[in-house]
This record gives structure tokens, sequence and C-alpha cells, in this order.
């Protein structure tokens, strides 16, 4: 982890992470001490037909209510990711340290060690968990579907962080995969699009 003291400029260096816990694409979800990343890059998995529960109101309601009977609306988030059938959250606790919950197949794991690397300062790439409402994801994901292949493509992943080096505001980005035009849309922590897709 970078000096404590050091101080952020106008525009900060996100913090770069590696954990214990398997989870992105192409990790197995059987092997110990599988890698963590927070990453930019879209997944490469191959898109799956159907279920997708987080991205239908019942499943993200179910893991929300999960998430929220271990984790303080107030508690200090550094990312969120939201798959199809899986979410993963990493949330400060304390100091320098992370700990992550994953959300997948009715059942919440954690809290799980995450090991933080690079430049950057954690306090500055923090947000307030009650700051986002995953409600608004299966709308986000039909807007992002719409805006960037309404025939063919399919949400692979919606990242939450803060925008930077871009800004301090929290975004949520949602990444299409299709055969004709992939892109991502970003949106608010409220679910509300920003841009019209890229």
């Amino acid at each position: 982890m970078a000096d404590s003291s050091a101080m952020r400029p106008a525009a900060a260096t996100p913090v770069a992470l590696a954990c214990l816990l398997g989870w992105g694409a192409g990790c197995r979800d059987d092997a110990p001490n599988q890698s963590l990343s927070r990453t930019e890059a879209a997944p490469q998995a191959s898109v799956k037909a159907a279920p997708r529960p987080l991205f239908r109101p019942a499943g993200i309601g179910k893991a929300t209510a999960a998430l929220e009977s271990r984790i303080d609306a107030s508690a200090e988030v550094l990312s969120i990711e939201i798959f199809p059938d899986r979410l993963l959250i990493q949330v400060g606790s304390g100091g320098d340290e992370v700990v992550a919950y994953e959300w997948t197949t009715e059942q919440l794991r954690g809290p799980l060690p995450v090991e933080l690397r690079g430049s950057g300062t954690l306090a500055n790439n923090l947000f307030p968990f009650s700051s986002v409402d995953l409600s608004s994801v299966p709308e986000l994901v039909r807007i992002a579907r719409a805006r960037i292949d309404s025939e063919h493509g399919e949400v692979t992943r919606i990242l939450v962080r803060r925008n930077l080096p871009v800004d301090d505001h929290v975004v949520m980005r949602a990444y299409v995969k299709s055969p004709i035009k992939s892109g991502q849309v970003d949106a608010d922590a409220s679910g509300r699009p920003t841009d019209s897709g890229r």
C-alpha cells in the first residue's frame, strides 16, 4: 500500500488489487488461493444464455438483502461487481484493510481477505455502501443492451466504483458483449445513465 501520508493529486490513481478469493474471468470457483483483481477490462468468459438472476429484480433483491444483513449501510466500499449469477463486494474494514463478500447461488460467503497492491491511497477510493442503488441493476441492464446492441447484446458485468482518475463520482459501468458490437454504458450510483454508450 502506498504511504498513508501520500497526498492525492487532483486525479487519484485507483488502488490495484489482488485477493485470495477467486472471481472474475478465467477463475475456477473450486480452486483455493485464487487471485482477485479490480480491472477495467471486460471479462473474456463466454456469455451464458440463461439464467441471469442478478440482472432481475428478485435476484438482485435477494443479494442486496443478504449484503445488508452483514454490511452496515455506512460501510465504506472499494468496489462492487455484479455478474449475471454472482455479486462480489470489497469493503473497507479499518485502516488499510479490505475484506470481500461473494453472493452466489443463494449464499453469501465472507468476509474473505483481500491483499491490496499498487499506488494510491485506499481512503480516496472508498465510497459509502448506502450511496449505491443496487435495485437499479435490472433497468441499467435493459438500457445498456438497448444502447449497444438490443438484438444480440448481453450484459456480462456491472462494475461499481469511484470514477478515478477522471473524478470522484461513484459510477456503475455496464459491459455489453455482442458478436456485432460490444461496448459499455456508464451510469451514476442510482443507475441513471450518464452517457449514450461506447
